[in-house]
């Protein structure tokens, strides 16, 4: 759905530039047809202002609504990576599940596989005792067959003496068959050589026939491509002329004189360029007419000549009956000889439209397997594009994620840091105080060193001294332990840093794929502009030979010798009809094989989405469970934050009693508490947070087992939909073998029934 809106929303956008793009356009025709008909160039300023203030209002509102989708646009996007992201986790986690399923599954058939080896190892053992016992057996009746053999052998011997004798008279008489066979094979291969030889000089004949009317159509080709190539040369500079005209347009406010002129000049060399146009393509049409006007002398040449020659046969018929003893028979003769001269040209080109016939459909066959290749090159290029697509995808999801989590590391490692120092200055602060502090009552005990009564004053200054230079060893404590906290933010820091690097690389790579995709897409326009040239190519050779086809029936329709064609072609085409039938025999069962191949896929297919769907429920459970640990490690949390506060409190409530002024006794008394209860919440809290440790590796390592399990189920599924588009493969295989069959058939058909007309129509005016 989003990636739809996205695509509605850029297709808006394309239309509202479109229409941004039409008011431009139609804003400056306004401007140059308002100034043309003016005289003074205030005028045209004033009407320039006046038009462009008319216009301000509807781009504003464009440019308004361009920057409210350009908005929507980028929220779907946000949304869009959002979504990427969630999707990346979830892969995650079943990836690591079925990773655990996957270790329990191996764990399995690795106790599976000793089991059985053990099994096939008694299994082993009793087979070779049977194998033992089995061979003494065999022996004993192979001693017994041996003795019936030996037996046997020596009537066989006598047997075999008397075929062998007659064996050797059959193979003589065969022999003296095979030579009278081999004198036949070599006079006929004799013959066949001199109709080859003949058959060769003909095909020669008409090849060069065949190469200088494929001379002149190349040269008709040559001047139609230098007439287009001086179309297009025109059209640039009638482009370029109507550029320079509008530049020249946009600057007539200031010179309407100088545009006036400027106008009529290039008018005037757009007027030459078309008047150019318009010659090359009469050119170009001239010769195109020059080629169908020489094929129709062609085909009038090979109807006149046949009306002439049934004409003259008529005149010669009805000379013999009436003036036999005439002179003019003898000119009528040489008449006849002519028109046969005339019969022997045309059946020459006839071969050799026959012979080019042939050479263009080789040339189309060609042209169909450059195609082919060609297609083949393309689907290779898609499919690498295809994979880059999904390499750039992937690059992107990790790129995305990583950033992610660098951030979020980043941040949890700065505001660990802010709070960390924040607490080192507010301990150096209390050091320096208890510094002070202590300065000042060692002042005060030098001053009541030697006074008798300050007995009980020394004594509460020891005491004082005492505290404070415990603070102070605690305050030295926290000190270090928070510098190495520090340290180990500065080091997780650094790693971050690295991070960042890779991250950086993974973006160079990203670029990499994304041109590795843009030249893969532009070699496949490059490939699908030459299959567009091809095609047209393949389209012209099918034309050419249809006209080819046509002026071969109607050259050949009145010949004599069709009938012996018919007859010949006739047994070619059974002969054809069935080497196709036996070839649509072997593609039905090339189909029925294909047919069991799927049946087969199929079946395996059913088999991976049972177990697909075995692997999802197993998901689904540890998915399950893994929802009840993670509310488990939640609850820990909240227990140690609970725990941490009642430690702050009771750090609090010792910091109070210590600043009290009361009794050494009820002092230390509640200080001892409060410390063995602040041990035992540390104790507690320690227990805690290894808790917590243990459940997070817990969480850990069922997310690694629900990965590997999703990306299991990814494979299996992967593979159902291969083996679905494998039978799709297969059916479309079938239909195409059927179809082509189906065609040749039909050829063959016409064929036979174009050589029965023709057969047909020969003894027709042979009767």
């Amino acid at each position: 759905n989003l990636l739809k809106k996205l695509q509605m929303t850029a297709a808006e956008s394309k239309k509202i530039l479109g229409e941004l793009s039409d008011i431009g356009s139609v804003s400056g025709c306004h401007d140059n047809g308002s100034n043309s008909g003016l005289q003074s160039p205030r005028g045209s300023v004033s009407s320039l202002t006046s038009s462009s203030r008319c216009q301000r209002t509807p781009r504003e509102v464009l440019v308004a609504r361009i920057r409210e989708l350009e908005g929507s646009v980028r929220s779907v996007r946000e949304q869009l990576l959002a979504v990427q992201a969630e999707r990346e986790r979830t892969l995650r986690a079943q990836s690591e599940i079925t990773g655990k399923l996957g270790q329990a599954k191996r764990l399995f058939q690795a106790e599976y596989a000793t089991w059985e080896k053990q099994l096939q190892a008694a299994a082993q053992e009793r087979d070779a005792a049977k194998s033992e016992a089995e061979q003494l057996r065999l022996k004993v009746e192979e001693l017994l067959a041996s003795e019936e053999a030996l037996k046997q052998r020596e009537s066989e011997l006598a047997i075999r003496t008397d075929s062998q004798e007659a064996s050797l008279e059959r193979f003589r008489r065969s022999c003296e068959e095979l030579r009278a066979a081999a004198k036949r094979e070599v006079e006929l291969r004799r013959a066949l050589e001199e109709s080859a030889k003949a058959v060769r000089e003909r095909v020669e004949a008409a090849e060069a026939a065949a190469n200088q009317e494929a001379e002149q159509r190349a040269q008709a080709s040559a001047e139609a491509e230098r007439s287009r190539a001086e179309v297009s040369r025109l059209e640039t500079r009638q482009a370029a002329l109507e550029a320079e005209r509008q530049r020249l347009q946009s600057a007539a406010a200031s010179s309407a004189a100088d545009w006036e002129a400027e106008r009529r000049r290039l008018t005037e060399e757009a007027a030459q360029a078309r008047e150019a146009k318009e010659a090359a393509e009469r050119s170009a049409a001239e010769a195109e007419a020059t080629r169908r006007s020489t094929e129709a002398r062609l085909q009038r040449a090979v109807a006149e000549a046949a009306e002439e020659a049934a004409g003259l046969q008529a005149e010669v018929r009805a000379l013999r009956e009436g003036h036999e003893r005439d002179g003019r028979l003898i000119e009528l003769r040489e008449a006849l000889r002519r028109q046969e001269r005339l019969a022997d040209q045309l059946e020459a080109q006839l071969d050799e439209a026959r012979s080019e016939a042939g050479a263009a459909e080789r040339r189309l066959a060609e042209t169909a397997a450059q195609l082919e290749a060609e297609r083949e090159r393309a689907r290779g290029l898609e499919r690498s594009a295809q994979q880059l697509q999904a390499d750039k995808r992937g690059l992107q999801d990790r790129v995305s994620s990583a950033l992610g989590d660098m951030t979020s590391e980043r941040d949890r490692l700065d505001s660990a840091v802010g709070r960390l120092q924040t607490r080192l200055a507010e301990a150096e602060a209390a050091r320096d105080q208890l510094e002070a502090e202590n300065a000042g009552l060692l002042e005060r005990l030098r001053a009541c060193g030697g006074d008798a009564g300050g007995g009980g004053g020394g004594s509460d200054v020891e005491g004082r001294l005492r505290e404070l230079t415990e603070g102070r060893q605690r305050l030295a404590f926290e000190r270090g332990r928070l510098q190495t906290q520090v340290e180990q933010l500065q080091e997780r820091l650094d790693r971050a840093g690295n991070a960042e690097a890779a991250a950086a690389s993974l973006r160079v790579q990203l670029a990499a794929a994304e041109a590795q995709a843009r030249e893969a897409g532009e070699a496949g326009a490059r490939l699908r502009a030459e299959v567009a040239d091809l095609r047209g190519q393949v389209r012209q050779l099918r034309d050419s030979e249809g006209r080819q086809r046509n002026l071969l029936d109607d050259a050949g329709a009145g010949r004599e010798e069709a009938v012996t064609e018919a007859a010949r072609l006739l047994a070619h085409c059974a002969a054809v009809e069935e080497r196709e039938r036996r070839r649509v025999t072997a593609a039905e069962t090339l189909v029925a094989e294909a047919r069991e191949a799927a049946r087969r896929a199929q079946e395996q297919a059913a088999g991976a989405l049972s177990q697909v769907s075995a692997l999802e429920a197993q998901l689904e459970a540890v998915q399950a469970d893994l929802g009840r640990r993670e509310t488990e490690l939640a609850d820990l949390q909240r227990s140690e934050a609970g725990l941490r506060a009642r430690t702050t409190e009771l750090q609090a409530d010792l910091e109070r009693l210590a600043a009290r002024g009361s009794t050494e006794e009820r002092r230390s008394e509640e200080a001892a508490e409060l410390r063995r209860q602040l041990q035992e919440l540390r104790a507690e809290r320690a227990r805690a947070a290894a808790a917590a440790e243990a459940a997070a590796a817990e969480n850990a390592r069922l997310r690694q087992a629900l990965r590997s399990m999703r990306s299991t189920v990814e494979a299996e599924k992967s593979a159902a939909e291969r083996a679905a588009e494998a039978k799709l493969q297969e059916q479309q295989l079938h239909e195409r073998a059927e179809q082509a069959g189906e065609e040749r058939a039909a050829e063959l058909r016409q064929q036979v029934e174009r050589q029965r007309g023709l057969r047909k129509r020969a003894e027709a005016r042979r009767g």
